[in-house]
């Protein structure tokens, strides 16, 4: 731990930083049972005597640790595992106790931590050793909490024998049946319109709409104003929802990868499923996608039949890409 920290400055983008965030700062230094740190802040002189009264009075913030949470716990130990710095009951025993949760006396038994482990399949023990399953490793290497990934592994099946990846309703549904705690705050008409689309495709859907509503929006292409910010947050983590589906896959043999390539540049660009065939082109962007669809091509497939047509009407950079991926 360090012994010494400088704050420099007390304003972020010109606006007053408060009082208890500098304090909070500051306590990263030397955090350990009697040891002492020295602190020196560099502040505009106008917010002296404020952060001068928070350190005096305390910042009246109190901080309790989740991990006493076997959830919590469990999400975080499974990294442990999954990457060999915990191989037994003793060393998780050990981990738990440098915890915040075990200063505040409130820590629980890693016992229960590692039932949720083993109880979503995502760790297995044998002959007194723990070792991470598939779940675990695609749950520690993609940071998502092992219950989502195990219910990943048990809907994706379900959409697959039915037949229904090629049904925006059907993907969102596999995405967001986890029972997690919801990512997301939808307007009620959305989460209803979800829930219905749901139903129509005849999937058992037991958590909330949040995840489900986003993701819809997010393959049905340009999301209305009221879900814009939660599609650009999950266009920007989509990769990694990708990367872990792969990983269930490739444990799994589905077979579905190249699916799973295509979901990913569907959500990211924002193509609807009837021009998912396109997505398979190299360097495609979301305006190239919509030349070819003006043009009435829906598939990867049509580009060299139909070269005439895009070589007479295409812009020169959707024909230089189209060159490059390889067509003409």
């Amino acid at each position: 731990m360090a012994d010494r920290i400088v704050i420099v400055g007390s304003r972020r983008a010109g606006t007053r930083v408060p009082p208890s965030e500098i304090v909070q700062m500051a306590g990263r230094c030397a955090r350990r049972p009697g040891e002492r740190g020295h602190v020196t802040i560099i502040a505009e002189l106008d917010d002296i005597p404020e952060i001068r009264s928070a350190f005096q009075e305390g910042s009246g913030m109190v901080v309790e640790s989740t991990m006493s949470n076997p959830e919590v716990a469990a999400f975080h130990l499974v990294a442990e595992i999954a990457y060999g710095r915990i191989s037994t009951r003793d060393s998780a025993t050990k981990w738990l106790d440098r915890s915040l949760a075990a200063l505040q006396a409130r820590s629980g038994a890693p016992g229960d931590a590692l039932d949720v482990l083993t109880a979503c399949g995502a760790v297995v023990e044998a002959h007194g050793f723990l070792e991470a399953t598939h779940i675990g490793r695609v749950a520690a290497g993609m940071y998502f909490h092992p219950h989502e990934v195990r219910s990943w592994q048990e809907n994706w099946p379900q959409v697959f024998e039915r037949d229904l990846e090629s049904y925006d309703a059907a993907v969102a549904w596999a995405v967001s049946n986890t029972n997690m705690k919801e990512r997301f705050r939808v307007p009620p008409e959305a989460s209803a319109e979800f829930s219905s689309e749901v139903d129509a495709v005849g999937l058992p859907y037991s958590s909330s709409c949040g995840l489900g509503s986003v993701w819809m929006s997010a393959l049905g292409g340009e999301p209305q104003k009221c879900m814009r910010a939660s599609v650009s947050c999950l266009r920007a983590d989509v990769g990694r929802y990708v990367s872990a589906f792969k990983g269930l896959d490739n444990a799994n043999k589905w077979g579905m990868s190249a699916f799973f390539e295509r979901l990913g540049v569907r959500v990211a660009k924002g193509i609807p499923s009837e021009l998912e065939g396109l997505c398979s082109i190299s360097g495609v962007t979301k305006g190239m996608i919509s030349e070819l669809a003006e043009m009435g091509l829906i598939s990867a497939d049509e580009i060299n039949g139909n070269w005439d047509i895009i070589r007479g009407t295409g812009s020169d950079l959707l024909i230089r890409k189209l060159m490059e991926a390889g067509f003409g």
